[in-house]
Order: structure tokens, then C-alpha cells, then sequence
């Protein structure tokens, strides 16, 4: 490969790539023609965004309806910007967001804001309106929002004696939800308190079920919890018998090592065992996924190693355990020694692991057929390994960005959409433009449209 960090289009930085590849040629290396080919058509489609060349740390945040959000530094300030991918218009849309101790974008230009003095804001254009005050600080402030950004939780107070309030920004009003919480509760809020993806609930400190009025609406007994996608059930890892005897935690997180893992639906509020480990389950990051359409649910699992003080040392990933909901059916994904697993649809699952760069694998459930990529990049904080659309899935590969087809009727394929030059720090694709930005890891901002 060419040693090219970042390649900007324009007339005078292609010369500098061919006067690279001159060097290299005259040292007696060979080139691959393929390779330039690739490298010379993608130079042809990426369109780099010079409106955003004065700004700095800049960080992706969403893309929908053809715009682009992310946070970025400019004249020293932190500040949060909108880029429209048609005509590449740049607005900055909230200014000087490191004032404040959180910041939550919410639609096109409302934001949530927690200031340094501990009160809550609902910010719309320029003006900021004050909701409460004295917010509970732990490792943030607490304050989560729905699934469709109309209504927040937040804690109220200090850490061993706070209240749990849900406001609605529409109608400007808040219901007390829970009066003097534990400080278990308030200490763990950032991680235990969850809204259903639908909106419809939301769980706090992984055992209490409300609905959007506020109503406690079931108690689970729950090391863990996670909401199916439309929100119909709820999974959880079920408390063991002797809690303080099997006390797990790291350096950001505590648990517990459950044994059983339990389904319950949300409308009958019935309970069912769908799986049993003696060797015990944890969920240390998102080792607990659904399917898109709700259908199945999995957990990776794998044996459990612990300091002398209780902490967790490794995980030793083995399988992935599957149920079926509709079939009422449990299978097990063996050979997958991985710290991440999703599902790309029904029948299909891939594994790959974090903090280090090693393969991919995508697995066909039903015959366990695989296809192996190399060297996977992280797209997104959100997409993680895949940018999946129906059957389709965009993962890149050796700085190939590849779109790969897993219909149910055919075997997976792989088709190369583009080379790039240089690393991709953050990938993102737009479903209304069908156009991708990506961001190099020397802070330049790319376009590009798949054909």
C-alpha cells in the first residue's frame, strides 16, 4: 500500500500522490495496477468538505434527512454543527457546548442542557428555558430522554436522598415519579435506567418497570436488563440466590453473575426461563442483542475469570446462545470467542472484537456457514462494525468499504464500493440521500455517493 496518510482533493495534493508513488517505483518496489486503479477512482468520487477545514476534533454525531451533525472545536470553542449534504451549507447550531456539564441535541435546533450550576434547560433556537434545578451529578448528570425526544428523566437532589421526575417538553409540565431514591439508584443511573426502545417504558435500576405516566408498572429481579425492539418483551439475567457471594465489577461498572436468563412480556407480564448456565452469564458491554424485528435474542457467554477482590479479569467468549421466540427454541453459536456479536437479521449474526483489529465473522444461524473479513474497522458509535439496511450490511475491510448481500435465498456476497487512500477514523451513511460521510483520521470530512 501507499504510505499516504490523508489525501485532499484538489490538483495539488494528486501530485503529491503521484510524485509518492514515483519514489516508491524508482526504490524498486512494485506496484499493484489494481490498487492504483482503485485508489485513482476514488480520488475521482470523494468530495472533500472545505467548509469544515477550520474546525477541529470534529466528532459525528447522527445523519437523517440529508444532514449531517457532529461536534467540532473552532477559535478554541467546542461547538455542535449541521452539514447539508446537497450543497454542503454548514450551520453551527449551538455554540460554546463545553460550558455545560451535558449536552443532548434534539431534533434540528433544540438541545437538553445541564449548566454548571445543576439546572436542567430546554434549549429551542436562542432562547433557553429553565426546567428544574439542582440536577444529581454522579459520573454526569442524570438525565436520560425518550426514544421520539419528548419526554426526560432526571434526578432531582442529592445522591442519598434524590427524586426521579419525568417532564415533558410539549406540554411543559413534570410528574414525581419516585420520591427519596436509594443511592444504589442514583449512583447507578447512567447505566441501570433505560427507556424502551418505542418509548412506551422505561426500567430503573434494572428491576423497576414504568410506563409513560409514571406508573410502576412490574419489578423484575434483574441483574441486567434489555428491551426488545418493539417493545413487547424485555430480557433479563435473573438475580442469584446469594447476591453478595457473587458480586462482580470493574473499574466503571458493578454486577452480579446470574445463572438464569428470563423473557417477559410486557403485556401479560409473564416470565419464561429460556436459558440455564451453570458456569454463569455477565453482561459487560452489550454481550446482550435482538434482532431487528424482535424475533430472537442472544447473549454471548463464556467462562468468567475473577481477581481475588471479586473483579473481573477476562471473559473467555465461547458461544453465543440464541432464543426464538416464536418457535420457542434455544440454540448455541459455538467458535465464537469474541467480545461483540449483533445480528444483521433473522438468520444471521457476525462476531468481532473490540480494542484490538482481528476478523469478522458473519454466521448463517440454520447451517453455520461463515465468511471470514480481515482486519474489520469500527464505523460508528452506533452502527458499530456494520451499517445495516434490510439484507444489505457496509463494513469495511482491509480500507475497502464493502456492501454485502445476505438475502435469505442466496449465499453472502461481497461487492467493493470503494477503495480508500488513507484510514477511516468514522464512517456514516445517510438512508435519504443514500450518501456516505466519512471522516479520515486526520480530521478531513469526505462525501461520496455508493454508485
Amino acid at each position: 500500500m501507499i504510505g499516504v496518510v490523508t489525501v485532499k482533493k484538489g490538483s495539488c495534493f494528486i501530485i503529491i500522490l503521484l510524485f509518492m508513488i514515483v519514489i516508491l517505483i524508482g526504490c524498486g518496489r512494485e506496484e499493484d495496477p489494481q490498487q492504483q486503479e482503485a485508489i485513482e477512482s476514488a480520488l475521482e468520487r470523494l468530495e472533500e468538505v472545505e467548509a469544515v477545514a477550520d474546525i477541529g476534533r470534529i466528532t459525528g454525531v447522527r445523519v437523517e434527512e440529508g444532514i449531517f451533525y457532529f461536534t467540532g472545536v473552532e477559535e478554541n470553542y467546542f461547538n455542535f454543527y449541521a452539514l447539508d449534504l446537497a450543497d454542503f451549507e454548514l450551520t453551527l447550531i449551538h455554540e460554546r457546548i463545553g460550558r455545560y456539564d451535558s449536552f443532548i441535541p434534539i431534533k434540528k435546533n433544540e438541545a437538553l442542557l445541564v449548566d454548571s450550576e445543576g439546572q436542567l434547560l430546554h434549549r429551542s433556537g436562542v432562547e433557553d428555558k429553565k426546567i428544574d434545578e439542582e440536577i444529581t451529578f454522579t459520573r454526569s448528570p442524570n438525565v436520560r430522554i425518550s426514544p421520539d425526544e419528548s419526554l426526560v428523566l432526571y434526578t432531582k437532589g442529592p445522591t442519598e436522598n434524590a427524586h426521579l421526575y419525568l417532564y415533558n417538553i410539549q406540554e411543559n409540565n413534570r410528574i414525581l415519579v419516585k420520591d427519596s431514591m436509594s443511592e444504589e439508584e442514583v449512583k447507578t443511573f447512567s447505566y441501570k435506567t433505560r427507556w424502551s426502545p418505542l418509548g412506551n417504558y422505561f426500567v430503573v435500576n434494572h428491576n423497576q418497570i414504568y410506563d409513560i405516566e409514571g406508573n410502576l408498572y412490574y419489578e423484575v429481579d434483574a441483574t441486567t436488563t434489555n428491551w426488545g425492539p418493539n417493545d413487547e418483551h424485555l430480557v433479563f439475567i435473573k438475580m442469584p440466590d446469594n447476591p453478595i457471594e457473587e458480586v462482580i465489577f470493574t473499574s466503571h461498572w458493578e454486577s452480579y453473575i446470574g445463572y438464569e436468563m428470563v423473557l417477559l412480556s410486557l403485556e401479560s407480564k409473564e416470565e419464561k426461563t429460556i436459558f440455564t448456565r451453570p458456569e454463569g452469564m455477565v453482561d459487560v458491554f452489550e454481550n446482550i442483542q435482538w434482532s431487528q424485528e424482535g424475533s430472537r435474542v442472544g447473549i454471548s457467554v463464556g467462562e468468567i475469570i475473577q481477581g481475588s477482590e471479586g473483579q473481573l479479569e477476562k471473559l473467555n467468549y465461547e458461544k453465543v446462545m440464541i432464543y426464538n421466540i416464536e418457535q420457542k427454541e434455544a440454540t448455541n453459536v459455538r467458535n465464537m470467542p469474541y467480545n461483540f456479536f449483533d445480528f444483521l437479521s433473522e438468520k444471521y449474526i457476525y462476531g468481532s472484537n473490540l480494542g484490538v483489529r482481528d476478523v469478522l465473522d458473519i454466521i448463517e444461524l440454520e447451517t453455520n456457514e461463515r465468511k471470514t473479513y480481515s482486519h474489520p474497522d469500527i464505523l460508528n458509535n452506533r452502527d458499530m462494525f456494520a451499517i445495516v439496511e434490510g439484507s444489505i450490511a457496509y463494513i469495511i475491510e482491509e480500507n475497502q468499504l464493502l456492501k454485502v448481500s445476505f438475502d435469505d435465498s442466496e449465499d453472502i456476497m461481497s461487492e467493493e464500493i470503494i477503495y480508500f487512500p488513507w484510514d477511516v477514523m468514522t464512517l456514516y451513511k445517510d438512508e435519504k440521500t443514500a450518501r456516505f460521510v466519512v471522516i479520515t483520521n486526520e480530521n478531513n470530512v469526505f462525501v461520496f455517493d455508493e454508485n
